[in-house]
């Protein structure tokens, strides 16, 4: 049996893409048609094969030549397009008597090929279609055998479409009826189609069976060539190259996806649904992307970090879809990694990262799993620790804040500098005794106690220096490997337009629940998406000589310490939603009692948050103990911080009206409203603000 492959077509559907190539060599899940077409036949023993070339038909005789140069093949050269008859036509004097299995080049099908080919009788592949006017078109009687073939019929009297597929036994009669056509000038839409000569060929007396195919792709349209393309690649993803060099820190794949060898790619997004040819280097125009500051999790929704849901499909009348919307800040910046290794620990050990527009850490994990934890200065060994509200971390679950915001002391940590170079120096701590910490040192609340197996140290004496080698600054890494990452970007390069933030990088997308439905997870998981309404600004060249000293002025000031009263109001508004959400907030010295001799010492903080239904609400007891948590890091000692809910008054006003004639009553009505509304709009009013 010889194969004949028609491939022709100038692939004028397919413009642009067919400027350059025939569309038979257009990728598809990381193969051209062509060669989808021709590995299938070649699985069940077809190795002669016919190609009907024509437009660009030097590439196709290239591609064959390269990609199978033991395959025995004929190229026939259409010069003057009239139809498929006539493509297959000009191959008969190479097919001589025996059988042929046409193919058209525009076609990929998922079928049982063995079971055609053991099949005594001539066979043409179908499948059921929603409108096959612009098919051919089989009508096949009840014992299976087709009886009629028609070409793109106005009325048709099947919906069993003709998929491209053709066993024929009896060539002879085949090309007989080419020349029925040709003679008798049987046209359809102004060609010669082989559906007519099929149809010739069964008024003969050619017995046809029909197979279905269980899937038909149409690549001579760009809408089914790309429904293809992501199906396929579905169907049959494989792992990378080895020989594709893709940058991992600035660079994230979307399967699935298709990348050749040879490809070299930094600063992208590639995916989902792609397919990338030999030999492509790809990199976005200016390498900017942008990170968001807080992590976005869409089950969970509280006033100061709302959901926004819409209805986005209807099935019938029921709502089968919906649309959940958050907002993020987002800060021009790339993940990149680098990792150290430490063997014997030493004291105060540092590492320089080596990079330009180094922003900060984003965190540091060691070989062994454990998270190293950044401090402002090595003494300080408590840091915040925020858990997950659930009801077992809080038996009074508040919906209203996500997180349970706790302190843990923290023996793995680290501080950060930047060098006279711009380069980020860590600095680890001095801890490097295997020994427990009272060996070494007195702890004063046990130091009379004794130590285990009776070991008494009131007498021992100590070196001064001895404290440098416990956990007072943290201890040092040894015999481990640091992996750190950390934020690169900024600069007037990241002032990007509005409407260009729109790609989002799902390597980091996960969903809560495990159990779900594959196809719908699958969808809703690519319909992720993001857009910045508004365009990213304050990008610009590092700090100045005066910036510089008037920043130093500033910290100096304040040395990181919450010293007035405006400063922790500052910080208690500013606390990240995750933790709880104040919404008005206001803090005073309490006014003295009988008992008390000064209160110079003492703030009240008053608060208020909102409620599911954005009213003003108290304060939630879990709220108040993540703020109280977040504010002690920056409390100066001797204050005392009270928080207290804030009085709730509701006010009502009643008023009369009186319509100048002129005036039409309801207008003038509504227009009282909408202003007091505006005036009493709680978003224009703060605690113990007096109205006028």
């Amino acid at each position: 049996m010889k194969a004949i492959i028609p491939v022709a077509g100038a692939g004028a559907k397919l413009r642009p893409h067919t400027y350059t190539q025939p569309k038979a060599l257009i990728p598809i899940a990381g193969k051209t048609i062509l060669s989808f077409i021709v590995d299938q036949l070649r699985e069940v023993g077809i190795d002669e094969f016919i190609f009907v070339v024509g437009y660009l038909g030097d590439k196709i005789q290239d591609y064959v030549e390269q990609t199978y140069p033991n395959l025995k093949k004929h190229f026939v050269n259409q010069t003057d397009r009239q139809g498929t008859a006539h493509a297959i036509e000009l191959a008969k004097s190479i097919v001589g008597e025996d059988e042929v299995f046409i193919s058209l080049g525009d076609t990929i099908c998922e079928f049982d090929i063995r079971e055609v080919m053991d099949s005594p009788y001539s066979m043409l592949g179908v499948k059921k279609v929603d409108d096959p006017r612009m098919l051919g078109v089989a009508e096949i009687n009840e014992e299976g055998f087709i009886e009629h073939t028609v070409e793109k019929p106005s009325i048709p009297k099947s919906n069993t479409a003709l998929v491209g597929l053709y066993k024929i036994k009896e060539s002879a009669i085949l090309f007989d009826c080419f020349q029925q056509l040709f003679v008798e000038n049987i046209k359809s839409n102004g060609e010669y189609n082989l559906t007519d000569a099929l149809d010739c060929m069964i008024k003969k007396g050619v017995e046809f069976r029909s197979f279905k195919v269980k899937n038909w792709f149409d690549c001579g349209k760009k809408d089914t060539l790309l429904s293809t393309n992501a199906l396929l690649l579905k169907q049959q993803y494989e792992q990378q190259p080895v020989s594709a060099i893709i940058n991992q820190d600035t660079t994230v794949i979307i399967q699935p996806v298709s990348i050749a060898e040879g490809c070299k790619i930094t600063h992208s997004i590639i995916g989902p649904n792609v397919t990338i040819g030999e030999n492509t280097t790809i990199t976005s125009q200016n390498g900017v992307s942008f990170i968001i500051e807080d992590k976005v999790d869409f089950s969970l929704s509280s006033s100061q970090d709302p959901t926004e849901v819409s209805i986005y499909q209807i099935a019938g009348d029921v709502p089968q879809y919906f649309l959940l919307k958050k907002s993020r800040n987002a800060v021009s910046a790339t993940i990149t990694s680098q990792t150290f290794n430490f063997l014997e620990p030493q004291q105060f050990a540092t590492v320089n990262i080596t990079n330009s527009n180094i922003l900060k850490v984003l965190d540091i994990v060691d070989s062994d799993g454990n998270k190293w934890y950044e401090v402002d200065h090595l003494g300080q060994e408590m840091v915040l620790d925020p858990i997950k509200n659930t009801n077992i971390n809080d038996p009074n679950q508040d919906l209203s804040t996500p997180y349970l915001l706790r302190l843990k002391k923290a023996q793995r940590r680290f501080a950060t500098r930047f060098t006279s170079n711009s380069n980020m120096q860590l600095q680890f701590g001095a801890g490097t005794s295997s020994d427990s910490d009272e060996e070494i040192t007195p702890n004063p609340n046990n130091v009379g106690m004794g130590l285990p197996f009776m070991k008494d140290r009131l007498t021992a004496a100590y070196s001064p220096v001895n404290f440098l080698y416990t956990g007072t600054y943290g201890i040092a890494p040894s015999n481990t490997a640091l992996t750190v990452r950390y934020l690169t970007g900024g600069g007037v390069t990241s002032n990007v337009s509005s409407n260009t933030l729109t790609r989002v990088a799902l390597t980091n997308v996960k969903f809560n629940n495990i159990n779900l439905n594959p196809t719908t997870s699958n969808y809703i998981y690519a319909s992720l998406s993001a857009n910045n309404p508004v365009a990213a600004s304050g990008g610009k060249a590092g700090d100045t000589v005066e910036e510089i000293r008037q920043n130093t002025l500033a910290l100096i000031a304040s040395q990181k310490r919450s010293v007035t009263a405006d400063d922790y109001l500052i910080r208690a508004l500013s606390m990240p939603s995750d933790y709880g959400a104040v919404t008005k907030a206001y803090i005073e010295q309490p006014k003295l009692t009988d008992n008390q001799v000064s209160t110079i010492e003492t703030l009240n903080l008053y608060i208020l948050s909102l409620n599911a239904q954005n009213n003003l609400d108290y304060a939630s007891t879990v709220l108040k103990n993540n703020l109280r948590t977040y504010l002690s890091q920056n409390r100066m000692i001797g204050d005392n911080l009270e928080i207290r809910d804030a009085f709730i008054i509701n006010i009502g006003v009643n008023f009369e009206i009186i319509v100048l004639p002129e005036y039409n009553n309801n207008e003038v009505l509504l227009a009282c409203i909408t202003a007091l509304q505006i005036f009493f709009n709680i978003n224009n009013w703060q605690i113990n603000q007096p109205h006028y």
